[in-house]
């Protein structure tokens, strides 16, 4: 293969030796494996018995080096104070070095247990400290412990790992799981954990910096910006895997968002992931969601399907977004799937629908009614005053369906019901620009008081057009009052009208009587 092994400085001694009687053996070496460098040394005492089919060490110890190009480990020991079957042995592991540009220090212990029917090999009281310090970790000084205690059963080679016990960056998990060994082994676990604060622990990990070439780029702004190629992620290792799991979390925090009973059932088969359970206690409500990824095919495909019910909405986006757009007892429901995982093509080719339902809330940002007075009274021409009011619209119930495809979000069914409005609405959201373009059209169906008191009665019943515009962070709202004063004005027709019928009966029943009072009417208001 073109490929050479050098061993050198290879020693051995044994002290004078007999079956059933302890002798000592020592023994050392160098290796070059071209790109990796190996020294091994260790010492024992050994006890082979007469019929040679038992063996019993003690006091034995072996001491290893090794370094390759990226890591370099000096002091690696492994001691056995005694071994022999059907008896314990206590075993100590340590491994001092560098791997990458990272320090490493591991110390591990447990008890081995080997019969002489070699079926069913036992561990216990497994312990393993690990150290590892350096730049690119949280705090760049990280300690992970870990606990357990096993079996292996050699005739069905099935691992059983029980009393698990994880520990890092201030995240704790307990558990157990079990390994098949087959051409893909099955490995099967459950994972429990107290708190996981995942803000706290992206905190500790260094902030990325700007480099120069990004410097010069940015402060270059002719240069054209070159688009980096986008690729589908290489998710082939799925199809190596069969793992089936179940990761409970009493109180979880990720992006700022509180949850607490976190339930995550899932599996990964031969290049499927499938989270077949998720739920979670969200602010007073709950969230329960499935999804599948399929990855065994170049381009992968995904569904999701999610329903939220009763969440409080306001803290929930006050404490992810810092602000709330919305307020209220919040029902959402979506059913979405698509292909690829390339970030243009994971929401432009997302599609489904989406429907929410929210109960006893606001819409901040925004006073309809305010915004209703004030422009109809600059139409009027009479002095707007100030207002203290808050910007905000109060409903007992809003609804609406989105049905998503192509970047786009539309509806056609936006519903609000206040003690002062009916508003129906329909446009769109574009999700990949997220824009939007709404016509939200509002009856008034309660008294709207204007300024200094005076009431605007006479725009009941007429329906007025909301135009809303803009990206979503700060969206535009502008009201086409042209359709409403048209609205306004046909009222008053059909009012005169009437009131022409009341006064002169029959005579202005005459089709062509009634039509010239139609024109002349129309000519008035126009």
């Amino acid at each position: 293969a073109g490929t050479k092994m050098y061993f050198s400085d290879m020693n051995l001694s044994l002290s004078q030796f007999s079956p059933g009687q302890w002798a000592h053996l020592e023994f050392d070496l160098k290796g070059d494996l071209g790109q990796q460098n190996v020294a091994l040394k260790g010492e024992t005492d050994l006890n082979i018995a007469v019929t040679l089919d038992d063996a019993s060490l003690k006091q034995t110890e072996f001491n290893v080096s090794y370094s390759d190009a990226s890591n370099k480990f000096n002091d690696i020991s492994f001691t056995i104070d005694q071994f022999s079957f059907d008896t314990w042995a206590n075993i100590s592991l340590k491994a001092i070095g560098k791997a990458n540009a990272l320090n490493v220090n591991s110390i591990s212990t447990f008890a081995l247990y080997v019969p002489k029917a070699l079926d069913v090999i036992q561990v216990k009281d497994f312990s393993s400290t690990n150290n590892i310090k350096g730049k690119g970790i949280p705090n760049e000084d990280v300690t992970a412990v870990i606990g357990f205690n096993s079996t292996f059963d050699l005739k069905k080679s099935f691992l059983s790992i029980n009393t698990l016990s994880l520990s890092a960056v201030d995240t704790d998990f307990t558990g157990k799981m079990s390994v098949q060994l087959n051409d893909i082994p099955k490995v099967r676990f459950e994972l429990r954990s107290p708190n996981i604060d995942v803000d706290a622990l992206l905190a500790t990990l260094p902030q990325s910096e700007v480099t120069a070439t990004e410097k010069t780029a940015s402060n270059n702004k002719e240069l054209p910006a070159s688009k980096a190629t986008e690729v589908e992620p290489d998710l082939s290792a799925l199809k190596t895997l069969d793992v089936a799991g179940t990761i409970i979390i009493d109180k979880f925090k990720a992006s700022n968002a509180k949850m607490q009973n976190v339930t995550f059932v899932f599996s990964v088969n031969r290049g499927v992931l499938k989270l077949t359970k998720f739920h979670s206690d969200l602010y007073a409500g709950a969230i329960d969601m499935t999804a599948t990824l399929d990855a065994r095919k170049t381009t992968p495909t995904y569904s999701i399907k999610q329903s939220i019910k009763g969440v409080q909405v306001a803290p929930l986006l006050t404490d992810v977004m810092g602000e709330s757009l919305i307020e209220g007892n919040g029902n959402m429901a979506l059913n979405v799937s698509g292909k690829s995982l390339k970030p243009s093509a994971l929401k432009e080719n997302l599609k489904g629908k989406a429907s929410i339902n929210f109960a006893d809330g606001a819409v901040n940002g925004v006073n309809i009614p305010l915004l209703i007075r004030t422009t109809y009274a600059k139409i009027k021409g009479e002095k707007v005053k100030g207002s203290e009011e808050a910007e905000k619209t109060d409903f007992s119930a809003l609804t609406a369906d989105f049905y998503l495809s192509k970047g786009n979000a539309t509806t056609k069914n936006i519903k609000m019901v206040s003690p002062l409005l009916r508003i129906h609405g329909e446009g769109s959201a574009h999700y990949v620009n997220e824009t939007a373009n709404m016509l939200i059209k509002t009856s008034i169906v309660g008294s709207l008081k204007g300024q200094g008191g005076k009431g605007i009665d006479d725009l009941k019943d007429v329906t007025i057009p909301i135009r809303i515009t803009g990206p979503w962070a700060k969206p535009k709202y502008k009201l086409e009052f042209d359709d409403v004063m048209q609205q306004k004005a046909k009222k008053e027709i059909d009012r005169g009208i009437e009131k022409l019928e009341e006064k002169y009966g029959d005579k202005i029943k005459d089709e062509k009587v009634k039509d010239a009072a139609n024109k002349l009417l129309k000519g008035l208001f126009n």
